[in-house]
């Protein structure tokens, strides 16, 4: 028998029928996509900074993201590894204005406190951070308040502390009212500090309350919120 011949098409009425050609796939063109913004390749390697990636890991793929960045005109690559981000601090000219003074007892930090802190409409919380001398460093505001609370987190106040070296810290706030008698939040806040202090190595001394033209100190009330620091 011979081959089998193709079938034939016939038109309908009316209709011509028009050969086409076989069907022949073309090759398909790549597909161009889009540079990534470079913020986000570079929050991916702010993630890998902040997850911990370590090792064999983390640095070639950190390097092949440095070398995009850079390639796409973006930041410079920073070479094999990435550097290191220094934190610095700055410190007002002023400061050395109560540098010589050295805070031996309560009166001594109420001197330069209660000036700062006796005609605050609300509730400000400060930390007089000290030296080994106990001569101040700085006094940094860690947090202001309303009119009858202030809220305080030992971050704010430890954070300073470690960024100055202080070796010991003075902590107060005032009262608007004029009241110096400390509030049972202040009570367990003081412990609370006291508390993060020792396990920081960097004592709180005393806690101060300023009212109106007066003050009163925490230690000499409530020396109980001392009783659980770590020598």
């Amino acid at each position: 028998a011979g081959a089998r011949q193709p079938a034939t098409l016939r038109a309908a009425p009316g209709c011509r029928v028009r050969r086409t050609p076989d069907f022949v796939p073309l090759p398909r063109p790549a597909r161009r996509c889009a540079p990534r913004p470079l913020g986000a390749r570079q929050g991916r390697l702010s993630k890998m900074a902040l997850c911990g990636m370590v090792g064999t890991v983390a640095v070639p793929k950190a390097r092949s993201i440095l070398g995009d960045v850079a390639a796409e005109g973006g930041a410079p690559a920073l070479g094999p590894y990435p550097r290191w981000v220094r934190v610095e601090l700055v410190r007002e000219a002023r400061a050395g204005a109560y540098r010589t003074w050295t805070l031996r007892e309560p009166e001594d930090a109420a001197l330069i406190l209660e000036p700062l802190l006796r005609r605050e409409p609300t509730e400000t919380f400060v930390a007089c951070l000290l030296d080994t001398k106990h001569r101040p460093n700085a006094i940094h505001r860690c947090a202001l308040g309303s009119i009858d609370s202030v809220p305080v987190e030992p971050r704010s106040v430890f954070t300073a502390a470690l960024l100055t070296n202080a070796a010991a810290v003075i902590v107060a706030h005032n009262h608007p009212s004029g009241d110096p008698e400390p509030s049972p939040q202040d009570i367990l806040l003081t412990r609370r500090l006291v508390q993060c202090g020792g396990i920081l190595g960097i004592p709180v001394l005393d806690h101060l309350v300023i009212g109106a033209g007066c003050w009163s100190s925490m230690r000499a009330l409530y020396p109980a919120c001392w009783e659980g620091e770590r020598a």
